[in-house]
């Protein structure tokens, strides 16, 4: 759906002698016919970060640092955007980089800028992109070039953890795009829930059903999969985004980083395990203990440990999409 609005913008944007204010109107008129706004409610107490703002640095992992916005930020930002949007021809919107200048520093947002520990290098950034909502959705982006090293796991992770640790929230969601596979792993990686899928700039149902039916034949083999997750129909990734739930609460995150580090890690062993131990205080500690005594232990190994223990059948250990606590 993303590419469908891109071409629209397109279209417009690069018709033959486009006066680009009259683009603009015409531009906006065409989205808003589909396009819906996308605000949630907002809430009038809420945590303002105003002394962590401050802060040079609020976080910290062995390679990354996650620092304060500095002056000049604002342009890496800026670049960032350019080379991660998925819809290029907006940049050709005048005041669009105006736009991004005016999120980078709205009073809503909690940034930090990733830093390489080793030569100060800006990475990336990551958010809470409105510290007004009830429920905190976080962002995260990563300069091409440093993709694919784990900075985006290890950043999101430490960002997390502090935020708990000066907030006491543990429930966070991060929405993405069902394209987005890299994404989509580290959202697994840290343990993540598939909690819905969400409608996202689209609110026209009318719109939408016909835009799944039209373009059934794009669903692929990794989508059909994907839709298992959540348990929806394919066609909806045509027109939604996904959703996932982060439960940061201490153990919890402590035993998710311990169990990715089980050599033969995959995801729904990850959850299983999770949400099994979560249940009761008493098996959090056992299993957490097990695993940190038995790193060099199978995902196998773990899971017989678990299926021997005497509450086991209990409650037989549902699947994440029953448990109304994952």
């Amino acid at each position: 759906m993303t590419k469908k609005l891109e071409d629209i913008s397109k279209q417009l944007l690069e018709s033959e002698g486009a006066d680009l204010e009259a683009i603009e109107e015409e531009l906006t008129a065409t989205l808003n016919s589909i396009v819906g706004s996308d605000v949630s409610e907002e809430v009038e107490e809420y945590y303002r970060f105003e002394e962590e703002k401050q802060w040079s640095i609020f976080a910290e992992t062995d390679e990354l640092k996650l620092c304060k916005p500095r002056e000049g930020d604002v342009d890496e930002y800026i670049k960032l955007q350019r080379e991660t949007t998925l819809m290029p021809s907006v940049f050709k919107m005048p005041g669009y980089e105006d736009f991004l200048k005016e999120d980078f520093y709205d009073e809503k947002v909690f940034m930090v800028i990733i830093r390489k520990k080793a030569d100060d290098a800006f990475v990336g950034y990551c958010s809470i992109k409105n510290i007004k909502h009830e429920r905190w959705e976080l962002a995260i982006e990563i300069l091409k070039k440093y993709q694919h090293r784990g900075y985006g796991r290890q950043a999101l992770a430490a960002f997390m953890d502090k935020v708990r640790d000066c907030t006491g929230v543990c429930d966070f969601i991060a929405r993405v795009d069902p394209e987005n596979t890299v994404s989509q792993s580290m959202c697994e990686a840290l343990a993540g829930v598939p909690e819905k899928i969400i409608e996202h700039l689209l609110h026209d149902q009318e719109y939408m059903e016909q835009y799944e039916k039209e373009n059934a034949h794009e669903v692929t083999d990794d989508m059909r999969r994907l839709a298992m997750k959540f348990n929806v129909a394919p066609e909806k990734l045509l027109t939604h985004v996904l959703q996932y739930r982060f439960d940061m609460r201490p153990g919890v995150s402590e035993l998710a980083k311990l169990l990715w580090q089980i050599k033969d890690a995959y995801w729904d062993y990850v959850v299983g395990v999770i949400v099994y131990a979560k249940k009761k205080p008493e098996r959090m500690k056992i299993v957490t203990e097990y695993v940190k005594s038995h790193m060099d232990a199978t995902t196998s190994d773990i899971v017989w440990f678990i299926s021997n223990q005497p509450d086991f059948h209990d409650d037989a250990a549902p699947c994440y999409e029953d448990d109304e606590d994952v």
